[in-house]
């Protein structure tokens, strides 16, 4: 879990990767929606990640299933523009249990 700077918790997807021979075979998804899974459970009330804006694939995966964009910023080492996507969890029922 991660504090954001107006100090609210919420759970954080660090890194999401399949290997190439498993992409397009909803991986992705179950990893999702198993992490949603547990943050709702330990009462975490939203889920976020950051990625690089020019990550088409995973921001649209991380939309299918809700997320919209809460923010922006420059990374620091990089420079890359990295978009915050995040997920309010309203009630348990509101994960999905297929992808």
């Amino acid at each position: 879990k991660e504090i954001d700077e107006h100090g609210n918790v919420h759970g954080l997807f660090s890194t999401t990767y399949v290997v190439p021979a498993a992409r397009g075979t909803g991986v992705a998804d179950q990893l999702l929606l198993t992490g949603e899974r547990w943050m709702v459970e330990i009462g975490l009330p939203s889920a976020a990640t950051w990625t690089s804006t020019t990550n088409a694939n995973l921001i649209a995966m991380y939309a299918k299933h809700g997320y919209i964009e809460a923010g922006q910023h420059m990374h620091e080492a990089t420079g890359t523009v990295m978009v915050k996507l995040e997920k309010i969890f309203t009630v348990p029922s509101a994960i999905s249990v297929s992808a």
